[in-house]
């Protein structure tokens, strides 16, 4: 699976095209950068003072 590829277009036997979305989440799991991490984790900290 590509990485921006979600699914396929698949032709019917009447000539009408489905999309066909490939599973979520994928086999291989996602990777992110630590530090995007780090602000995810700055966020969600800064966001539950809010809440607080």
């Amino acid at each position: 699976m590509k990485a921006n590829e979600i699914g396929l277009l698949k032709v019917q036997s009447e000539g009408c095209t489905a999309f066909i979305s490939h599973d979520f989440l994928p086999k291989e799991g996602f990777s992110f950068n630590p530090k995007i991490l780090k602000k995810c984790d700055e966020a969600t900290r800064l966001f539950e003072m809010l809440l607080s």
